[in-house]
């Protein structure tokens, strides 16, 4: 359950040879120009061992590329394409930037267990088993989570949720920021790589600090909650950890205290799928509510558009979409605690919310397999498009989807790359990958970014044909930025 880690390391290993190397000929051709040109014979001699020293490199240069069409072989099955995709970027950071590119401190890999202190019960976590299973991925890696274990002396840090890669002293936090953010785990500061700085986050999804904030103070708070996260992309995103994984998390109603409809509860999130990260939550919406929604909707109902990519550019919606849709803006009790309700539930502010947009599908409507996160590449033509996502800074982070009806046949949402699968020929194909039955009340969260910040090509998905009956959904888009559409 190693290999993809120890495939990442092959290939820092390799970088770091190809590195010595080159710092080695630099050293060489430094080492000939201090020759004295006064003296033929002391001349002739660096030509000599030069000539020597190109003979090796170029055995050196056969060999790394023997070792790179091995690693060009096996990779793939140990790595998923954007996984790699990402490593490799990471690589290419810490090279161009001279960072050291071993995340190994050399010390003994052992279990912490912190003391407990009683004055801050409620915040701290210990990062014993029980607890780390909630976050830790056995099998593969979960690029851009890294969880923290803070003791009162020590930390430890798992990379990428996985196995744990660092223990030392707590050092200050300049150095915590520098060798070992910005370092060890080859994080790109915000400021120079156009995304969202990152942030720590406690086991429930509080925001404790990010990087804009992060100073003196910081390593106190993160030290009070024991364990904690850091979220590459700086936003909570709720761990899938395995396929058939739940977890309990509290969740507010929404409404207020005076409220008849007022019981905050505790829902259980049922991981379906990895990759993509696709969480279930039954229960999520009342019978009233989901009625509720139908009704004040139903009046501005019109056929769905689209935003084409540059290649569409001309193409009717339709040809996409055939469903109804209408945008709601929060203007009752009811709205607005479902609004607040899916801030609580996705541990994400409730401005980084688009308002409500109700779905309506008739018989043997639907809606093609598609993105909703807006690649940069594909609007190049679309000015408008690339200014509301600053050019990859903010985009669709999560969907929160609502079903508000059964349906008697048909109206899956489909996800045809479901665990990792190739492009589909055909985006209207519902035979293939993972779908999920529409159940009124349930909803279903699908990421459309990955905790570094990335876009998810995994996410691709469609609504299937209803065969019988009507389907009520709705989509609740949930951004990684605030974009001012919602209140808080």
């Amino acid at each position: 359950h190693t290999s993809p880690y120890l495939t990442k390391k092959i290939y820092i290993a390799l970088f770091q040879i190809i590195g010595n190397m080159e710092s080695k000929t630099k050293r060489s051709r430094s080492q000939q120009t201090k020759v004295n040109t006064g003296a033929r014979n002391e001349q002739e001699v660096p030509r000599r061992q030069n000539t020597s020293h190109h003979d090796s490199l170029g055995a050196r240069h056969f060999f790394l590329a023997l070792i790179a069409l091995c690693l060009g072989i096996v990779t793939p099955p140990l790595m998923s394409f954007y996984q790699l995709d990402y490593y490799l970027e990471k690589i290419e950071y810490a090279v161009s930037s001279g960072r050291e590119l071993f995340a190994f401190s050399g010390e003994k890999q052992t279990s912490v267990t912190p003391t407990k202190d009683d004055s801050i019960q409620t915040q701290f976590v210990e990062c014993k088993e029980e607890n780390l299973d909630l976050f830790l991925y056995k099998e593969e890696m979960n690029p851009g989570v890294h969880v923290f274990c803070y003791s009162d002396r020590t930390m430890m840090i798992y990379e990428d949720s996985h196995i744990p890669t660092m223990t030392r002293n707590i050092p200050s936090w300049t150095i915590i920021l520098n060798e070992v953010i910005y370092g060890d785990l080859m994080i790109k500061p915000h400021k120079i790589s156009n995304s969202q700085p990152f942030a720590f986050f406690s086991t429930t999804g509080e925001k404790i600090v990010d990087e804009d904030e992060f100073g003196e103070h910081s390593i106190p708070l993160l030290k009070q909650h024991g364990m904690v996260l850091l979220f590459e992309g700086g936003n909570w995103i709720w761990p899938g950890v395995r396929i058939g994984f739940k977890r309990q998390v509290d969740v507010v109603s929404g409404y207020s205290s005076s409220h008849k409809d007022h019981q905050n509860s505790s829902l259980e999130i049922e991981t379906l799928s990895i990759k993509p990260l696709v969480l279930s939550v039954k229960n999520f919406i009342s019978e009233k509510e989901c009625d509720h929604i139908q009704k004040i909707a139903e009046p501005d109902m019109e056929y769905s558009s689209v935003s084409l990519m540059d290649k569409d550019k001309g193409r009717p919606a339709s040809d996409f979409r055939t469903s109804q849709s209408a945008f709601l803006v929060a203007q009752d009790d009811i709205m607005h605690a479902l609004e607040d309700r899916t801030a609580s539930l996705t541990r994400i502010p409730k401005n980084h919310q688009e308002h409500t947009q109700v779905l309506r599908y008739g018989y043997s409507e639907k809606y093609s397999a598609h993105l909703d996160w807006f690649d940069p590449e594909l609007y190049q033509q679309d000015p408008h498009t690339l200014e509301m996502i600053d050019y990859g800074k903010r985009n669709r982070l999560a969907t929160v989807f609502w079903y508000l009806s059964d349906v008697e046949q048909g109206g899956h949402t489909v996800f045809p790359r479901f665990n990792g699968a190739p492009q589909p020929y055909n985006f209207d194909d519902c035979t293939k990958g993972m779908k999920v039955k529409p159940e009124k009340g349930k909803v279903i969260i699908f990421y459309s970014m990955l905790p570094n910040g990335k876009g998810d090509v995994l996410s691709l998905h469609g609504a299937c044909p209803v065969e019988k009956g009507i389907k009520w959904a709705a989509n609740k888009w949930v951004w990684n930025a605030n974009m001012t559409f919602v209140e808080e």
